[in-house]
């Protein structure tokens, strides 16, 4: 079970974020879900979020706007029904860490989100080295 990462779901249909959230639940990770994209930004800017999966199309703010408000450490999945070539690059070009048509393969979403999760977790692990090496040894002469 993988409960130490903060997940948030965002999209503007209930049905959506709630589906994302079913299949997040039952491979063990805890997600919250936001059908605000308003809200959601101030959630996002707070930092509290490991992982975000939004939809690109919201009334409001769009979800490439939460992309652009996330902090460094948090992974951006763009999950989108209009898909196409140049939302994936700008999505990339902005941050994304992954990108996902609608309708989605579950098996997909699932393998994106692990990946994203792992990603996480490898990055916190090299800070945490470059922290203990910066605090133990020193290269000035």
């Amino acid at each position: 079970m993988d409960s130490e990462f903060r997940i948030l779901v965002v999209d503007d249909e209930p049905n959506s974020t709630k589906l994302m959230r079913k299949i997040l639940s039952a491979g063990g990770y805890n997600a919250d879900e936001e059908n605000s994209s308003v809200k959601a930004l101030e959630k996002i800017s707070n930092g509290d979020y490991d992982l975000v999966i939004s939809d690109l199309q919201m009334p409001g703010v769009s979800g490439l706007d939460l992309l652009k408000a996330k902090p460094q450490h948090t992974n951006f999945i763009i999950v989108t029904g209009f898909s196409s070539v140049d939302s994936a690059v700008e999505s990339m070009k902005s941050g994304a860490y992954d990108y996902l048509s609608k309708p989605f393969n579950i098996d997909e979403f699932k393998i994106k989100v692990k990946k994203a999760l792992e990603n996480i977790k490898l990055n916190k692990q090299l800070r945490d080295l470059k922290n203990e090496i910066d605090k133990n040894y020193s290269f000035e002469t």
